[in-house]
């Protein structure tokens, strides 16, 4: 039994795992909630009916955060059933007095698995003298009702088990859908429109968002407070609509409704703490209450998909018609609510540009956030570069390709970038010659993802004119005719005559060079009066001795 409940577990982590790390794809519920899990899923899922089983599918039909009570004439709950808290069942009297879970009598009749857990809780399971909780149905062997705290009553099921860890693998949901249903609902533009005409509320698409958003800040109900129709036009086929009802309290009262995308359905309620779901209608799509303070009365005729609130539930009309939750899956792609981030890092292949020359840019785009973005925009805004450049409609990316549009003076790229991935833009322009503008090529990238540029999204590239580099004068000899010269260089030198001898040139790398007027002829004359002087002493004395 504990196998079996990893192995669903596991199931559903699994589940998130491959959604999340398809390339572009929106995220599903916390925890894989939402799409059927083997057992045996039919494809399509059937209307509703009482035939034979169709398949059998053990993911979450029913989760409750706080206590869930059964009340009035509640009938059934198909599916797995979870409450973190208390399950009470305590009908009126005169109706039926079974409630079933994972079996219904007529419903999609998906099942869970026979020996799976059909009910969940992780305090009392407490059944009103006189009813029956029937965890069986008219399946072979049913299911397992377990629970954490208490029981009493009669309870029908293959096997009640007392376990204080029933709902262990579960608590974690709860905080997830809480935060999910905050992620969903805020600063969400709506895509579509929403009229409530009295008889009526009609929901108008777009017509090609994938993601349909419809913003509802009233209740669902006639003027009279009474039932109305509700009715969805512009849906292209594959989307996903996603309602977000705002408010401290909503009711919904409905007596027709019919959409062909039940499983790509979900109305969030994410602050309301008092939500009503009535009427004589089955309910379709999946449904989503994200307070954990919140109470939530469900007394429609029927819910027709996945139903998951944070805080209590109710469930029950009176009357002697039975209300029911019918198990059928949510396979819609809602936003990613992970902390998106983009970095940029921006280049130009030149730091000056002639008239005439082509400047290539080059945009690398990182995602570096925690979700996959999807259907980015990033914006070049050419204003300050097209009065001295024209753009060369050259744009390219790689190797995310995307899509590139072009509405002078911006430049956009769209595309999708999974987390860590990085893609390259490419794009040039030619300056013009002469350059008419300011001589600056100055153009900025812009995104509405948060993140750094690196080191900045922005480059300018001052336009110069060519300068003729200047050629090394010639080193001729005066008198010279050398060819290589060009020109005979005009002798300027006064003609060599006699004069002082320089002395010798310096022999050493130290000595000096002789300037000035050279002392050695005086020098020559002295030696030679020295001599003729001590030349005379020498006569006269030997005469006079």
């Amino acid at each position: 039994m504990l196998a079996n409940r990893k192995s669903v577990v596991a199931l559903l982590v699994a589940g998130l795992t491959v959604a999340s790390g398809s390339l572009g794809a929106a995220d599903p519920l916390p925890g894989g909630l939402g799409p059927c899990v083997p057992g045996k899923c039919p494809d399509p899922y059937p209307g509703l009916g009482n035939g034979p089983f169709a398949g059998r599918d053990n993911g979450i039909s029913v989760f409750v955060g706080k206590d869930f009570l059964v009340r009035n004439a509640a009938a059934e709950a198909e599916g797995r059933v979870v409450v973190l808290g208390n399950f009470d069942q305590n009908k009126a009297q005169g109706v039926s007095r079974l409630y079933n879970v994972g079996v219904a009598g007529v419903g999609s009749r998906v099942p869970p698995d026979d020996g799976a857990d059909w009910l969940v809780a992780g305090g009392n399971v407490t059944v009103a003298a006189g009813q029956a909780l029937d965890a069986r149905g008219d399946s072979a062997q049913g299911g397992v009702v377990r629970y954490g705290g208490t029981t009493s009553g009669e309870i029908i099921a293959k096997q009640v088990v007392q376990d204080p860890k029933a709902t262990e693998p579960y608590a974690s949901l709860s905080p997830a859908l809480h935060d999910a249903s905050q992620c969903y609902a805020d600063n969400r533009p709506a895509t579509g429109t929403v009229k409530n005409l009295g008889y009526a509320t009609t929901f108008t698409g777009d017509g090609t968002s994938k993601l349909q958003v419809f913003t509802v800040d009233f209740d669902l109900v006639s003027n009279s407070g009474g039932q109305q129709s509700l009715s969805f036009t512009g849906i292209p086929a594959g989307a996903t609509v996603l309602v977000n009802l705002t408010g401290a309290s909503r009711k919904i009262s409905v007596n027709s409704m019919t959409v062909p995308f039940q499983d790509r359905l979900l109305w969030n309620f994410a602050d309301a703490t008092d939500v009503s779901i009535g009427g004589t209608a089955q309910f379709e799509g999946s449904v989503l209450v994200g307070n954990p303070a919140s109470q939530t009365t469900v007394s429609t005729a029927g819910m027709g998909g996945r139903f998951f609130t944070t805080g209590g539930l109710t469930h029950g009309a009176s009357g002697s018609n039975g209300q029911e939750f019918h198990a059928y899956p949510f396979n819609g792609d809602l936003p990613g609510c992970g902390k998106p981030g983009m970095s940029i890092k921006k280049s130009a292949d030149k730091q000056t540009a002639n008239p005439g020359d082509t400047v290539k840019y080059s945009v690398v785009l990182t995602n570096t956030g925690q979700t996959d973005l999807t259907g980015v925009k990033v914006t070049d805004d050419l204003s300050g570069v097209l009065d001295d450049a024209d753009y060369l409609n050259d744009a390219s990316a790689k190797p995310i390709a995307g899509s590139f549009s072009f509405a002078s003076p911006k430049l956009t790229w769209t595309g999708n970038l999974p987390v860590g991935a990085s893609t390259t833009l490419f794009y040039s322009v030619k300056t013009k010659s002469p350059d008419p503008g300011d001589r600056h090529l100055r153009n900025g990238v812009s995104s509405d993802v948060p993140g750094p540029c690196e080191p900045n999204c922005t480059t300018d590239v001052p336009v110069v004119d060519p300068t003729t580099t200047p050629t090394t004068p010639p080193t001729c000899p005066p008198g010279s005719t050398d060819p290589g010269c060009g020109t005979t260089t005009p002798d300027t030198s006064v003609p060599p005559g006699p004069g002082p001898n320089p002395g010798p040139a310096p022999d050493t790398p130290e000595a000096m060079a002789w300037t000035g007027v050279s002392v050695m002829p005086f020098l020559d004359v002295a030696a030679a009066l020295i001599l003729a002087g001590v030349l005379l002493i020498t006569v006269t004395r030997r005469r006079a001795g």
